[in-house]
């Protein structure tokens, strides 16, 4: 097994993070359409980085940046990311895509951070894992979006709105908004066992002389 990326390996990063990149610029204007805020202003940037989709398409854009740049493997933490836009993309067009109906540039920002981002994210997890992880990886990849309900709850409270309707402890009530969370988890531990699984069954399939991983 390669220790560091090959070449397309490499490309895949960068197109992730370019595409990350792109959908997150054109989020002010995503903003504006939802809120009316002008578009970069600083109102609608600290809008922006309430929303669990920004902030982790931030880090995925650095992330692959990184890796398109340097070559090295960091399984552990695209697996964070691959789960986390899993569950994303299941949250969003489960339970808020029909909240709002985005139009021109907001709607090709919605679909890129919601739908493909996601996908290209777990693709590449699943093609260039680095090596088997260890079975409570999964559980260890709770730690972000974990850290960001702490984050989203506190600030809501601090600014008098939440940025999901599921965290609004003023409106649902804490044992409710409690239950929300407890229910997401275990979305994520499914999303990211799934992802565990799937990638030890990908090696195990590979021939031993394999060198695309």
């Amino acid at each position: 097994m390669q220790e560091r990326l090959d070449n397309k390996a490499r490309l895949g990063a960068a197109a992730i993070a370019l595409l990350g990149a792109a959908s997150l610029a054109a989020q002010p204007w995503v903003t504006a359409q939802m809120t009316g805020v002008p578009p970069l202003s600083a109102a609608s940037f600290a809008i922006m980085s309430a929303f669990f989709t920004n902030l982790t398409a931030l880090l995925s854009a650095l992330v692959f940046a990184a890796l398109a740049l340097t070559g090295w493997r960091a399984a552990w933490a695209t697996g964070m990311l691959a789960a986390s836009m899993i569950v994303v993309a299941l949250v969003y067009h489960a339970a808020l895509a029909q909240l709002w109906e985005p139009r021109g540039i907001a709607l090709w920002a919605d679909r890129g951070l919601h739908t493909v981002l996601p996908a290209m994210v777990c693709a590449w997890w699943l093609w260039v894992p680095s090596r088997p992880l260890p079975a409570h990886a999964p559980l260890g990849w709770l730690a972000w979006p974990g850290l960001y309900a702490v984050l989203a709850i506190g600030g809501g409270a601090l600014r008098g709105w939440y940025p999901y309707p599921f965290l609004d402890v003023a409106a649902l009530g804490a044992a409710a908004v409690t239950a929300n969370m407890a229910l997401i988890a275990g979305v994520f531990l499914l999303a990211g066992y799934a992802l565990w699984a799937l990638g030890r069954l990908t090696l195990q399939s590979e021939s031993p002389g394999s060198s695309s991983r």
